[in-house]
């Protein structure tokens, strides 16, 4: 597997740069849908499934992760979102 930041040597056409950001967007909406709060998305948080070059995302590093139910209140601020308890 490979961080998708470590793929400096390769550029992406439009079509491809879009299929990646919607895969990683539906794996941030998965993980809320199901109650979980990453905490620390950044590309080097997203691997490549194989050397393939149509290889999906996934996301990894779920160390900062907290479960959340949906009637705690998510509060934005300047520096991101955050849950108030």
């Amino acid at each position: 597997m490979t961080r998708i930041n470590q793929q400096e040597h390769i550029h992406y056409s439009e079509k491809r740069a879009c299929e990646l950001v919607k895969q990683m967007v539906s794996a941030v909406r998965y993980c809320h849908e199901h109650g979980i709060v990453h905490r620390d998305l950044k590309l080097e948080n997203f691997l490549f499934q194989s050397k393939r070059s149509d290889s999906p995302l996934i996301l990894i590093d779920f160390g900062f992760s907290q479960h959340f139910t949906h009637d705690k209140v998510i509060k934005k601020s300047s520096i991101g979102l955050f849950l108030i308890n």
